[in-house]
């Protein structure tokens, strides 16, 4: 075993909560749900399945048609965060829901950082960005667009592309000056 050195910190507080899980809007819901047994896994009907699964895979007696959803991903407010139209439309949800719970969060805390003299941060996770790939790149006129001009052309696409500014543009856009830390799974 060895001995490390300890280096002294400002003190780290978590003084509110946003989140949005299945079946839950919000930590409240979540935990009332918790508590009173309730299952948040939806089960799927046949032709609400995406996961590209054969049919052979889907008649075998594991195959389990049920998955976390996070309901209203859609009623991302662009305007309320600054954002254009079509930079929200090709932002990845994942981003979207994750500024919602970033403001949700200060909310919660009764914290407004326009007057907080000191450090708020940002951390946070997401997984790999599937939206981007289905539905944007859908079009093949953009992914040569993207693919030729994404260093000065398309800069908007390639940060709601990329996870890599999940926390960045959280801190942007609610104007945090604190650590932004984006840790990929």
């Amino acid at each position: 075993m060895s001995v490390r050195s300890y280096v002294a910190q400002p003190p780290i507080a978590i003084v509110g909560m946003g989140c949005r899980l299945p079946g839950a809007a919000d930590a409240g819901e979540f935990w009332r749900r918790l508590l009173a047994g309730e299952e948040t896994i939806r089960r799927l009907a046949e032709d609400e399945l995406e996961d590209g699964s054969s049919e052979a895979l889907r008649r075998t007696p594991s195959y389990v048609k049920a998955r976390p959803v996070l309901d209203r991903v859609e009623d991302f407010d662009a305007e309320f965060f600054g954002m254009y139209a079509r930079e929200a439309e090709l932002t990845d949800p994942q981003q979207r829901v994750f500024l919602e719970c970033a403001w949700e969060a200060l909310e919660d805390a009764g914290c407004d950082p326009q007057r907080f003299a000191g450090a708020i941060g940002v951390f946070g996770g997401c997984s790999m960005n599937t939206y981007f790939l289905k539905h944007v790149m859908a079009d093949r006129g953009l992914v040569d667009e993207f693919t030729g001009t994404y260093q000065v052309g398309c800069y908007p696409m390639l940060v709601g592309a990329l996870n890599d500014f999940l926390a960045t543009r959280v801190a942007y856009k609610l104007d945090l000056k604190g650590p932004a830390v984006t840790v990929q799974s």
